[in-house]
């Protein structure tokens, strides 16, 4: 399945050699100053890449968006509505595992146009068999790990086994087992893309130094947290959760992770 804008139409996509590890930005058409350092960086590295089109949903979504997602059941899962930005985000991101499938891609490496690349990042495209994990975050915020679980990652870099569910969409690889499990785990989309589940219970590393950052998420530009703030402001506060939890095994099971697991970030 090609993209419909990969080609002579859209010439604001850049498509470079498809050799190159599958390295995919997702931007919108209209952020060229936004994503211009990274493009820049990656270049200056030789890494080639793919400027994938994201779903605007600063204006609302389209009919055929609008049967991808289920707002009723994301008001019942989060307890709050998500906003269209939110959904085109998710939507994104799903494109790209689908075009992984379509593709037959082993993995692909996806990066959001505002992240920022550590040095060590072109080890671990080069030096790293990136196939192996279902996730592995490049970026992530409160990763909790397994102790004892270090692995290789390309280079001088190291990954660890997430033991609870992280945070953060940023930068990451996802292999073409960990794109079908996401796709089955968010279709239609309910969720946010970081992430629509638990992936700790999937094969997920997170690597250690992070090997992307990105702009303050409290006071650098972001249109999508400020849509989001404002809507959740209007909406009710969501209700505690019941003392049933506790008679959960995915409860005790995080809880025991929680206690023997480290933090990285």
């Amino acid at each position: 399945m090609k993209h419909a804008l990969a080609g002579a139409a859209a010439p604001w996509i850049e498509l470079t050699s498809p050799m190159h590890r599958n390295v995919f930005v997702i931007s919108m058409p209209d952020a060229i100053a936004r994503r211009t350092p990274q493009i820049e960086d990656l270049q200056t590295k030789h890494i080639d890449h793919e400027i994938w089109p994201a779903v605007d949903g600063r204006n609302g979504l389209d009919a055929s968006h609008e049967m991808q997602i289920d707002r009723a059941a994301t008001l019942k899962t989060l307890g709050r509505h998500m906003t269209d930005a939110e959904y085109g985000c998710a939507l994104s991101h799903q494109e790209i595992y689908r075009e992984v499938l379509a593709r037959n891609l082993d993995h692909a490496v996806i990066l959001e146009d505002d992240a920022i690349l550590a040095p060590g990042f072109a080890d671990l495209i080069t030096g790293c068999r990136l196939d192996d994990y279902d996730i592995l975050l490049l970026y992530h915020a409160r990763a909790r790990v397994h102790r004892g679980s270090r692995r290789d990652a390309g280079g001088q870099n190291t990954a660890y086994r997430a033991a609870t569910m992280p945070l953060g969409a940023v930068g990451y690889v996802v292999s073409k087992g960990g794109a079908e499990k996401l796709i089955a785990q968010n279709s239609p989309i309910i969720a946010p893309t970081d992430w629509p589940s638990d992936i700790s219970l999937m094969k997920t590393y997170a690597c250690h130094p992070r090997l992307i950052t990105h702009p303050d998420l409290e006071h650098g530009p972001s249109e999508l947290r400020a849509e989001r703030q404002q809507k959740q402001a209007s909406q009710p506060k969501r209700t505690k959760e019941t003392a049933a939890r506790f008679l959960t095994a995915r409860y005790w099971k995080r809880t025991y992770y929680k206690r023997l697991g480290k933090w990285i970030s």
